[in-house]
């Protein structure tokens, strides 16, 4: 995953982090838990996402990458000039 960064008139910063540090089932178990607290509080939620659902997400995501290595999963561009992606 890369995360780059760019102001007008400034220097870009760019984040690179590898996918299956963030795709992993370590990370979907804790994460589901994160996003169900955090559901259950705002009152959006009335049922858990369970871990496996989220491990399933994930091995998608990566078979995606797979196939297509320079999809973007974010990309913002302000009036300003400023730019933000977040490619896979």
């Amino acid at each position: 995953m890369k995360i780059s960064v760019k102001e007008k008139g400034r220097r870009r910063i760019t984040i690179l982090l590898p996918s299956i540090l963030i795709f992993n089932p370590l990370v979907a178990a804790c994460a589901a838990g994160i996003i169900n607290t955090r559901l259950r509080e705002n009152g959006i939620l009335d049922r858990d996402i369970t871990p496996q659902q989220l491990r399933r997400l994930c091995r998608i995501i990566m078979r995606y990458k797979r196939k297509h290595p320079d999809w973007n999963l974010v990309e913002v561009k302000s009036q300003e000039g400023d730019e933000v992606v977040i490619r896979l």
